[in-house]
């Protein structure tokens, strides 16, 4: 399903050519290169790095010389960003069509924590109540391999989010796995859905996330919305392993990566959801218009579990998909 999603192909979506700049390789949209004083344009990259030096995310290469790389609860473990790392790339243009140079890389890792469902060949396994797709573009850090998770083994697991099934239960396709030692820091991302519970406290209400059921004993991060909307895409981060299917949150974050109206976007993921022109992608809605162009097939195509590379504008109802290109 993600066969060659990490690896650079030569049909790039947006058709861009590489230049050179000094020592860097930057990315050039067709149109560049003309005269006369032209605005800055920000563009912000989503999905899996291809490779760390030169910059390389979504087939979009970007200057780095200074860049600002921020790594959440020191995923890394102190080794800086890796290929198959699932990262967020702002940068923006020395004009309007680039070249462009990265400002800030944020890196997150979907899952980390304890292996709560094992396999046998180390596929169809899950980590913190989420399953965990294994293909041959998986990268298995030193560390993981051979990769055979048994049940309270901590794993950490970068990937794009994805449901599966008529249940729609909460999956990520794995980018890159490595192992941890002892953690005190346990995260997963899933689907949000309420379960009863007759005498949960209105400050505590019992919600279910991926295959756990997740107790909130605090606020959300600040400025989202608590509890969380029935079927939105959320990151769980806790104290503790979870116990009997059950995990304390300490925080609840909307998943969706950040955005800023009126900025050019490229992102990667797996469709979640479609009605319609709208479809849901890292949580993120996009919009279909007449306009929209389609690389590697066409919009009938566009189905729940597809991946997509989305390019477009955002907006504040989503992205306005200028171009989307139908990943194998």
């Amino acid at each position: 399903m993600l066969n060659r999603l990490l690896k650079v192909t030569s049909a790039i979506v947006l058709a861009i050519s590489l230049t050179s700049c000094g020592e860097d390789q930057v990315a050039v949209l067709p149109g560049g290169g003309g005269s006369g004083t032209v605005p800055p344009m920000n563009l912000v990259a989503f999905g899996p790095l291809q490779t760390v030096n030169p910059l390389l995310l979504n087939d979009l290469s970007f200057a780095s010389t200074d860049t600002a790389i921020t790594v959440a609860d020191a995923d890394d473990s102190g080794r800086g960003a890796q290929p198959g790392m699932v990262a967020r790339v702002a940068s923006v243009s020395v004009g309007q069509f680039g070249p462009y140079r990265a400002s800030a890389l944020s890196i997150n890792a979907e899952l980390r924590g304890a292996v709560t469902r094992a396999a046998a060949s180390g596929v169809g396994f899950a980590v913190m109540g989420v399953e965990v797709i294994v293909n041959d573009q998986t990268i298995i850090d030193a560390t993981a391999q051979p990769l055979q998770p048994n049940v309270g083994d901590l794993l950490q697991v970068h990937g794009l989010p994805t449901v599966v099934g008529a249940e729609r239960r909460s999956a990520i396709i794995a980018t890159r796995i490595s192992r941890r030692s002892n953690d005190n820091i346990y995260k997963f991302v899933g689907e949000v859905s309420y379960v009863p519970c007759a005498t949960c406290a209105a400050a505590q209400p019992t919600l279910k996330v991926g295959g756990l059921q997740v107790t909130a004993s605090a606020t959300a991060a600040p400025g989202q919305p608590f509890p969380p909307p029935e079927g939105s895409l959320v990151r769980v981060v806790a104290a503790a392993a979870p116990t009997l299917g059950r995990v304390d949150a300490n925080r609840i974050e909307q998943y969706a990566p950040l955005f800023t109206v009126d900025d050019s976007v490229s992102m990667r993921g797996a469709i979640a959801k479609r009605s319609g022109e709208s479809l849901t992608v890292n949580g993120v809605t996009t919009t279909l218009t007449p306009s929209t162009q389609f690389v590697g097939g066409s919009a009938a195509e566009l189905v729940i579990g597809k991946f997509v590379q989305v390019e477009g504008k955002y907006t504040a109802q989503g992205i306005s998909a200028q171009t989307v290109r139908v990943l194998p």
